[in-house]
């Protein structure tokens, strides 16, 4: 093994092999920690906010979401739909990177 020494030149090569269909591995990881990371503050909104009004939940879910993803924002559309079916006692979960109602 040839050693590296800062401040000169290597000539050294790496290759690197990519496996067929590593963009849905990588892509399955992704929307996987999308999920980890939302289901609970929407578990937590449904939980607590079932049945009451559109007006009372969109404003507790865009805090909670902005608070669970560095104060990134939940905008319309979804907001709005997601708070309706949480008003409308319809547990919303995130399958396949996109919210479904159970």
């Amino acid at each position: 093994m040839t050693p590296i020494h800062p401040g000169t030149r290597n000539d050294a090569v790496m290759t690197l092999h990519m496996n067929p269909g590593w963009e849905g591995v990588i892509s399955d990881i992704a929307v996987k920690a999308v999920e980890e990371r939302f289901q609970p503050i929407l578990d937590s909104v449904f939980d607590e906010y079932a049945g009451q009004s559109l007006e009372v939940i969109k404003p507790v879910l865009a805090q909670r979401w902005a608070a669970g993803n560095e104060n990134a924002s939940i905008t319309d559309p979804e907001l709005t739909s997601i708070a309706q079916a949480i008003s409308d006692g319809r547990r919303v979960v995130l399958t396949n990177g996109g919210p479904m109602t159970a």
